[in-house]
């Protein structure tokens, strides 16, 4: 009983450690038409520490230090979209 107790309480104990930190990228911000949402996230292969998130319907979240810090930006398009 005391084995099944202390393997139990290992695999919770180092499954802990294994989590992501989440991170909300953006939030709704006044005079916008849509609230983020449907993200596309793309994680550069040959770079990790470059990730890009992009929200509808006009914002790109990206970052060159693995989530450490966030820019934002917003873009147009000729098409409306």
């Amino acid at each position: 009983m005391k084995y099944a107790f202390f393997v139990v309480f290992l695999f919770i104990g180092y499954s802990s450690f294994a989590q992501f930190k989440n991170t909300k990228l953006t939030e709704a911000k006044v005079g916008d038409k849509f609230q983020p949402c449907e993200p596309s996230v793309a994680i550069n292969l040959k770079n990790t520490n470059n990730i890009v998130a992009a929200v509808v319907l006009d914002r790109i979240i990206y970052t060159n230090d693995a989530g450490n810090t966030w820019q934002e930006k917003t873009v147009t398009s000729p098409f409306g979209v």
